[in-house]
């Protein structure tokens, strides 16, 4: 759960102190505080599909000191709580509710991994974190999007990875 912790600290830190300014030069007319590539959300979601909703445990210390330390507000506060809460229960949420509708996307060790499996629930994930951080936050349309854009870019670049990564330690015997 510590290694969970450490990956979302990294990709926060990754996402708002490099792609974050990045985004700001390359799009300056995007007027949102949304990152386009918002890699916490892949953590989120591979840790929710490898450890269901422990992955509440142990994205929430991760997730907490990377908010702490970005916004720098008290936890008592509505919105960080409320966008906080969100982020670390909406992947196992989308995990749970896809599985409820007969689609079941969890890790198992008698299937292989089903990358794509995991980026629609990911997709499904990204959905509701936009939708209910918008309600919380009361931001606009552009914002919406810019979290959808951003969570399943995120998903999709530390998948990509895995997979290189997993194709890499095959080749070499691993």
């Amino acid at each position: 759960m510590l290694a969970v912790s450490i990956a979302y600290i990294l990709a926060f830190f990754l996402t708002h102190y490099l792609f974050y300014p990045l985004q700001l030069k390359i799009i300056p007319e995007f007027d949102s505080l949304a990152n386009l590539l918002y890699l916490p959300h892949g953590v989120r979601v591979l840790a929710a599909w490898l450890l269901g909703w422990r992955s509440v445990v142990a994205i929430a210390a991760g997730a907490f000191v990377s908010q702490n330390l970005l916004f720098e507000q008290p936890i008592w506060d509505f919105n960080f709580f409320g966008v906080f809460f969100i982020g670390i229960v909406v992947a196992p949420l989308a995990f749970s509710l896809l599985k409820f509708a007969k689609f079941d996307a969890s890790a198992r060790e008698e299937n292989p991994p089903c990358w794509q499996c995991v980026m629609v629930v990911g997709i499904f994930a990204s959905l509701l974190n936009a939708l209910l951080a918008n309600l919380v936050l009361g931001t606009l349309t552009i914002d919406f999007l810019g979290y959808l854009v951003g969570d399943v870019s995120g998903l999709f670049f530390l998948v990509l990875i895995l997979m290189l990564v997993f194709r890499q330690m095959r080749a070499w015997g691993y």
